[in-house]
């Protein structure tokens, strides 16, 4: 339709695929801040995105991985 009428036509396109996996924990804390989350809510956050897992195979603890990115869906 933009060429019939000799208008020109501007598309954007936006890749939101794995978003939340790579998003520091950090800039989350940041943005909380930012925005004036009360303090009490941005500890809780902040510990709920903190936290060391581990690999278990057949009941044997892999070393510890620390998470900086991504956040719980």
């Amino acid at each position: 339709d933009a060429k019939a009428r000799s208008k020109e036509i501007c598309i954007t396109t936006l890749d939101l695929a794995k978003a939340f996996d790579s998003v520091p924990h950090s800039r989350i804390v940041r943005a909380l801040r930012k925005n004036n989350v009360d303090p009490e809510s941005v500890d809780l956050i902040s510990k709920m995105l903190t936290g060391t897992t581990y690999a278990e195979i057949k009941g044997l603890q892999g070393k510890p991985i620390t998470i900086r990115n991504g956040v719980r869906q």
